[in-house]
This record gives C-alpha cells, structure tokens and sequence, in this order.
C-alpha cells in the first residue's frame, strides 16, 4: 500500500508498508532508550548506501505525529541478509509512542506500539528462561499443552499472557532457540508473537545459542565484544543496562568450559562486565541483578555437569558474593528452583546459607514447553542411565564436588539418593522446587513464566503456567552489599 501523511509539520512519505522480518526491542542503555532490531533482504549491507540497505526508525507520539527519527546501521546479516541496528533517544517515561523502520527511507514498515516505562522504582518485568523454539511439537510432558502443541504456539502462548501484565519488559536466561547451529526457521518463529513489537526483550546466550548468528538478531546496549567468535567462550555477548533502580547484567554462559582454565578466563570477563556496570551507574541503583543461562543451584539433569563445578571452582558464585549481587536469574535446567539466600564461604570453598548479605539463586524453566526436566532424576536408574549416557552427557562428565547437599556430602552419587521427600540430599541452595509426583517423577503442570513486581527495595515474584496458575509467590529485597 502506498500511503504518505502529514503529521509531524509536513508531508512524510510511506511508500509501500511492509512487515519486517524478525523485527525485536531490546532494553537500551537507561529506559530513556530503545534498541530495535531487524533483518531484510536489501541487497546493499553498507551503512553508507545511499539507497537499499539503511537503517531508519521513525518515532511518534500517541496522536501520529513525529517526534523524531533515527538512523541505525546495516551490516552483513545471516544468510546473505541485511542485519539493521537502532536506537531511539529521550524518551519521556510512562508515554505512549508508535515507530515505523524503513530500510531504504522511501518504503516504511507498519506503525507499532510502545509504551515508554515508567520513572521512578515502582514498575514490572518478566523474567523467562528457554524458550528453546525448535520447528516441532512440545515436549509430550509439558502440562497444559498449547493448541497446536508446537514450541512456537507455547511461546506465543507465553508472550500473549506477558502483554496483558503491566510488565515493561522481559528478561531472558537464554536458550531462545533450539538448534546449535543457526536455523533462520526457528528465529522467525521466536520473533512471531506480535508482543514482542512492544515489549523489550533481554537476551543472554544459552548453550543452544551459541553461533556466530545470535549477534545479528539482538541489540544489547553496552557489549563488552561483539565479535561473534567471542561466543564460544563466554567473552562475547556480556552486557549491562540500567532499568530505573535496578542494574541488570547479562552474562554469557552457553559456552561450556572444558576445564578449570577456560572457566577462569569466562569468570574473568564477568568480573570485567559486572565491574563496568557497577562504575558507570554508581549510586543510581538499588538492586543488582544478573541473567545468564547455566543455573550452578538446580536439581535436575544438569545439576552434576563437570562444567559447574568448573565456573564454581573458577569464582562464579565468589563473584556474586563479592560484587553484591542481589539476583541471580538462569534457566538452562528447565526445571522451577528457587535458592535461600546464599553467601560464599572462602573457607569451605562453597556458597552456605545467609541470613544477611547474599545472593538468590532463581531457576526458571522452559517457557515454551520444548522440554520439562524432572527434579531429582538420578534417583531413578532409568533416568540415570539416560543422563549419564545419553543426550545429556557432557564430554567433561559429571561433578563429584558439586553441588554441596544438605548432609554435606557432595557430587552425583550423593545426589542420587534426593528425592522430593530426601531433603537432607536436596542440595544446600535449594529453598523451594516444583514436587515431582510418585508415578512419572514429573509434576502435574509446568512453569512457564515469572512476573517481578518492584515496589522500591522490595520484588514480588510470581510464577505461572501458561495457562496462568500460579506455581509459586515470594518476596525478594536487595541483599548483596
């Protein structure tokens, strides 16, 4: 459709309205900006064409007029396609705005809504983990399926639920797809559901995520390496922004460490990030809180890999304790898991229980049903045999050292003996899990996402289903210093 306007002060021109393809928001630097993302098929990559391959974002307020418009860049995209990068600037907070982007400043995508956040310490997010979108059917566990049950509806099934929250945004623990090596299929399908043209989303690199294409499909303000061969070990992809009173870090933990070396050089660059973060928005905040992928306090199949005790022995969970970490948010187990305060022990040479400074652990699981882990698993030697030797099987093998249980035992084959009703096995972190049943070892339903509600130096956290039971409720305050 070829359309022009005169809001603004004079004539704008739309050429042919068009859909972009996988457009997304992402959180700029402050919530005065942001971040937009989208891939075309312009067949000039430059930013300095003069034609076919720019990157042009036009703002306006509630009423159509236009505020402003920005101009972004265009690289060398996937699959020989335009990757286009923005930012929009000074937005007013609590205010209603459409954008439109164009990739050659003659043709203009359709209008989309967004509502600037509000100023201040009270506001909501999402926080998600492993969407993990494939081109298939839900896992036949996930309860209550989506209609089709396929990981793309679960996931917009998921997002629908978010937008009709008051919730600003949504953070990621990674894993927004499933295939390690990049398949645009899936991409399409995770930037499918119509929230995300308003809701920012955050991402972080999950162990799925870690090809060179991630980087083209986000937007992350304040990256420490964008060089997408960074991804591979964990020194690509780390970030920070501020979101009114809290300081959000996003950290890269999808590579997996195949010693102690490669994961002290990991921890190093989330020490570097942290640090950067902390500096540049120093007495600005009130809450410190860190997404990343691999949780180090789950129950469930992964929480014996070698690779944990590596990021652990490394200094990951030292780092939180000792940067005044107040939040740890992951997935990566697709399993609900949610930690006591916890504290570093320099002596023990692990995190014990804390009744003042510390850290909260929260795991959260898939949200869009394309797998559901089962607490406890190793306790069932079908199960065991399956992890030991099947899929889940890291090259690096299993952990004798972590975690850390009630009884103070440690490892795998102490951790085979936790079920829901052994809690002196249950690790030392684990505060509250979703049961198991005594039939399937699997739970009557899955957790899908979490709703933060921030009121100041206090966080409400509620977990859903997709189909909006609650699964768990708990109050947050900020700890870490």
């Amino acid at each position: 459709m070829n359309a022009s306007s005169s809001g603004g002060g004079g004539s704008l021109s739309y050429g042919t309205r068009f859909e972009p393809e996988m457009l997304g928001l992402t959180p700029g630097a402050t919530t005065a900006n942001l971040n937009l993302n989208w891939i075309s098929t312009s067949t000039n990559c430059s930013s300095t064409s003069t034609d076919d391959g720019k990157t042009l974002v036009r703002l306006f307020n509630a009423s159509g007029s236009l505020v402003n418009t920005f101009t972004g860049t265009t690289a060398k995209g996937p699959t020989g396609k335009c990757a286009h990068k923005a930012t929009i600037t000074s937005l007013t907070p609590a205010t209603s705005y459409k954008y439109s982007v164009s990739n050659n400043d003659k043709d203009w995508s359709n209008d989309y809504n967004y509502k600037s956040p509000p100023s201040g310490n009270v506001f909501t997010f999402a926080a998600i983990a492993d969407p993990q979108i494939t081109d298939g059917a839900q896992d036949n566990n996930t309860k209550p399926k989506a209609n089709p049950s396929t990981t793309a509806q679960g996931w917009a099934d998921v997002v629908d639920k978010i937008t009709k929250t008051d919730a600003s945004f949504i953070v990621s623990a990674g894993d927004q797809v499933d295939s390690y090596t990049y398949a645009p299929s899936q991409y399409t399908k995770f930037f499918a559901p119509e929230g995300l043209r308003s809701l920012p989303f955050a991402p972080v690199a999950g162990n799925h995520d870690t090809h060179a294409e991630f980087m083209y499909h986000f937007n992350m303000p304040n990256v420490s390496n964008s060089n997408s061969y960074g991804m591979y070990d964990g020194t690509a992809a780390n970030y920070y922004y501020l979101y009114n009173n809290i300081l959000f870090v996003g950290i890269n933990t999808g590579y997996a460490p195949k010693d102690l070396a490669a994961a002290k050089k990991s921890v190093a660059e989330y020490d570097k990030i942290i640090k950067a973060a902390k500096t540049a928005h120093s007495g600005k905040y009130d809450w410190l809180i860190v997404h990343h992928h691999k949780s180090t306090t789950s129950i469930s199949s992964h929480a014996c890999d070698k690779e944990l005790e590596f990021y652990i022995d490394a200094g990951y969970e030292k780092l939180m304790t000792d940067e005044g970490v107040d939040v740890v948010i992951s997935g990566h187990d697709h399993i609900h898991v949610r930690s006591y305060l916890m504290k570093w022990d320099d002596t023990k040479k692990y995190s014990v229980r804390s009744t003042d400074k510390g850290t909260w652990y929260l795991t959260l699981t898939t949200a869009s049903g394309t797998k559901y882990y089962p607490p406890f698993p190793f306790s069932n030697q079908t199960m065991y045999d399956a992890i030991v030797n099947g899929e889940f099987a890291a090259t690096a093998g299993y952990s004798e050292e972590h975690p850390v249980l009630v009884d103070l035992t440690r490892g795998l084959q102490a951790f085979r003996k936790a079920t829901s009703d052994t809690k002196d096995k249950w690790p030392l972190s684990t505060d509250f899990c979703v049961a198991a049943t005594r039939t399937n070892y699997l739970p009557n339903y899955t957790p899908n996402y979490s709703i933060f509600k921030v009121n100041g130096k206090s966080i409400s956290v509620t977990t859903y289903t997709s189909e909006n039971v609650k699964v768990d409720e708990f109050i947050l305050t900020p700890r870490g210093r």
